[in-house]
């Protein structure tokens, strides 16, 4: 098929003069861009924007952080507020609330395995209604002692309950979502769980081991769009890999036209525009493209693609070229 990319400008470049600020996570809270970030080392931030172009930090957020906070890595908005986590190599990964004035310290949960110190990052951040209850769900992440999801409710007080705790080799669970009435967790080494009520999980098992490849790094990023459930992969070295279920049992590849994901390394990211799905393709090890003249191969690409669906999230053409110009971008 012929490329069509589409003309990007830039949004904002420059770390908000912060340095070497990364930024990790985004979302709208009463019609306001949130922008969370951090430089992996002593500082991480919350920024905000009425336009999209101009930012500003959230104050409240510098006088209450913990010190160690250094990557403010996932975002989830529910009740009225913004709920916020911020990774600490120190004394544990953080949990915030925003309520759009004030921001508040939310006491951690006493870990199934190890101490606090020992989850220093929240590798997933989602709320469900669950048994009629609307619940946040936090995915504590620990190389030492494996991954634990737990559940607390959307207001004070916040009494945490373990929901799952998988086996220690599964450090990390990257995303979840709410699909057919069960709870899907993307997790470690290419598993996916699965509950209906969130306190019993099984692996499911059409995608056990990566739909039995068993070289996907992780599965990281679940979406729900036109009754499917879709599902991406890291994959070090092995090319990102999506595929779709409509039932939850039989999986299907997503194809991609003008685009050699072999080179890519991860699927990081889903969203909705026009009607079509979108996704962000991480591709750290480069990426060759396509002209639409004579199909010739040109150049690298380091760094993230965009692509779209049009046929209703079956097949992917790229929509960006080069990082937007921008060639050490990786991510």
């Amino acid at each position: 098929s012929a490329m069509a990319v589409v003309p990007w400008d830039t949004a904002h470049i420059g770390g908000m003069g912060d340095g070497n600020m990364q930024f990790n996570s985004a979302t709208v809270y009463n019609g306001i861009y949130y922008l969370g970030g951090g430089d992996y080392s002593n500082q991480s931030k919350l920024f905000y924007s009425n336009n999209g172009f101009t930012y500003d930090t959230i104050t409240a957020y510098n006088s209450a952080r913990v010190v160690g906070d250094n990557n403010v890595a996932k975002i989830d908005t529910a009740a009225g507020k913004l709920f916020f986590a911020a990774d600490n190599t120190i004394y544990g990964a953080q949990l915030y609330e925003y309520d759009g004035i004030n921001v508040s310290l939310i006491p951690q949960p006493v870990f199934a395995q190890g101490a606090t110190v020992d989850f220093p990052y929240i590798s997933a951040l989602k709320h469900f209604k669950v048994g009629g209850t609307d619940s946040l769900f936090v995915c504590y992440e620990s190389n030492l002692n494996g991954a634990e999801i737990w559940k607390t409710s959307l207001n004070p007080p916040y009494n945490w309950t373990l929901a799952y705790a998988p086996a220690d080799t599964i450090s990390g669970i990257y995303d979840m979502v709410n699909f057919n009435g069960k709870i899907y967790a993307a997790a470690r080494y290419g598993f996916i769980f699965e509950s209906a009520d969130a306190m019993n999980w099984n692996v499911n098992a059409s995608s056990a081991n990566a739909w039995g490849t068993f070289n996907g790094d992780c599965f990281n990023r679940l979406f729900v769009f036109s009754n499917r459930l879709y599902a991406g992969t890291s994959r070090m070295g092995g090319g990102a890999e999506l595929r779709y279920t409509s039932d939850g049992i039989a999986w299907s590849n997503c194809n991609f036209t003008n685009i050699n994901t072999t080179s890519l390394s991860a699927i990081s990211g889903f969203s909705v525009a026009g009607g079509n799905l979108w996704i962000m393709i991480n591709g750290d090890y480069g990426s060759l493209y396509r002209t639409n003249a004579n199909n010739q191969t040109h150049g690298m690409s380091f760094g993230p693609v965009v692509t779209e669906s049009t046929d209703g999230g079956l097949t992917f053409d790229r929509r960006s070229v080069n990082n937007f110009g921008e060639f050490d971008n990786d991510g």
